[in-house]
C-alpha cells in the first residue's frame, strides 16, 4: 500500500481512509461502507480515492432525527453489510483534496471531515431521488468536470452512455438551461473568476490552466461575462481588500 494513503480515525463510529487523488485518473470513486455491530465491514473491492466507514450509530447523529433520508441511505442504515459508492468524479477529487489541504487540526479537522463524508452522502442521495434526465444530465456534468481543460467530446460522451448526441444535450439543457459545452465554458469562466480573487495565480496561468490557448482571448470571453477585464477584476479585489 503506498505511503500517502491516510488513515484517519474521526472518533467513535467514524473513520476514513484518503489516498490522494492522481492527476492521471480520469474516474474518481468514494465509498461509504456500513460496519457491523462488532466493527467488521465487507472489502470495499475496488479502486477508490476514498473509503469512509461508519457505524449505523454515528451515521444517524450525523444525518440528525427522522426517518425519511432517501432510499439509499434508508436500506444502508437497516443494518448489516451495505455501501454506497459515490462516482461523481469531481466532487470525490475536491473532496479528497480538501481533506488533504485543510489547516484544521485535532476536533475542529474531525468535524471538517465528517462535514465532508456528509456531502459526498448528500450528493449520492439527490441523485438517486431524480429522474432519468437528470441523472444523464448529471452524468454528463462529472464526466466533463473529470477534465475541463480536454473534455471529451460530445459524440465521445454518447458512445459512453450509450445516449445519442442530441438527445444528450437536449436533457443538459432541460436541467442546466444550455448546452453541456456552453456550460463548460460558462463553468471555466467562474472558476477563472474565483482564481482572480484569489489573487495567488497570474492572469496568463489563470488563462493557460482553463485551457486557453491565448490570454486576449481569454479576457475577451472574462470580460463578456463579468462586464470587465479579469486584470481590472484583480485590482478592484485587491483595492477591496485594502480598504
Amino acid at each position: 500500500m503506498s505511503d500517502d494513503v491516510q488513515h484517519l480515525h474521526i472518533g467513535q463510529g467514524l473513520d476514513v481512509i484518503l489516498t490522494p487523488p492522481c492527476a492521471r485518473k480520469e474516474r474518481l470513486k468514494a465509498v461509504v461502507q456500513l460496519t457491523t455491530s462488532d466493527g467488521r465491514t465487507v472489502e470495499a473491492g475496488g479502486d477508490y480515492t476514498l473509503v469512509a466507514r461508519v457505524s449505523s450509530a454515528r451515521l444517524r447523529i450525523m444525518l440528525g432525527h427522522g426517518n425519511d433520508h432517501g432510499s439509499s441511505l434508508n436500506q444502508l442504515l437497516r443494518g448489516g453489510y451495505g455501501q454506497i459508492e459515490i462516482a461523481n468524479s469531481a466532487l470525490v477529487r475536491r473532496v479528497a483534496e480538501d481533506i488533504a489541504r485543510t489547516p484544521y487540526r485535532g476536533a475542529a479537522f474531525n468535524l471538517y471531515v465528517q462535514s465532508k463524508v456528509i456531502e459526498l452522502l448528500v450528493n449520492e442521495v439527490s441523485i438517486s431521488e431524480e429522474g432519468d434526465d437528470q441523472r444523464i444530465a448529471y452524468a454528463v456534468r462529472d464526466m466533463l468536470l473529470a477534465d475541463p481543460v480536454s473534455p471529451p467530446s460530445m459524440a465521445e460522451i454518447s458512445r459512453m452512455m450509450g445516449v445519442p448526441p442530441r438527445k444528450l444535450n437536449a436533457q443538459f439543457r432541460a436541467i442546466f438551461g444550455m448546452t453541456a459545452f456552453e456550460w463548460l465554458v460558462d463553468w471555466r469562466l467562474i472558476r477563472a473568476r474565483d482564481l482572480v480573487m484569489d489573487g495567488g495565480v497570474t492572469i496568463k496561468d489563470i488563462a493557460f490552466s482553463l485551457g486557453y490557448s491565448h490570454v486576449p482571448t481569454f479576457s475577451a470571453a472574462f470580460t463578456r461575462r463579468f462586464g470587465v477585464a479579469p486584470s481590472r477584476f484583480k485590482a478592484m479585489r485587491a483595492q477591496e481588500q485594502l480598504s
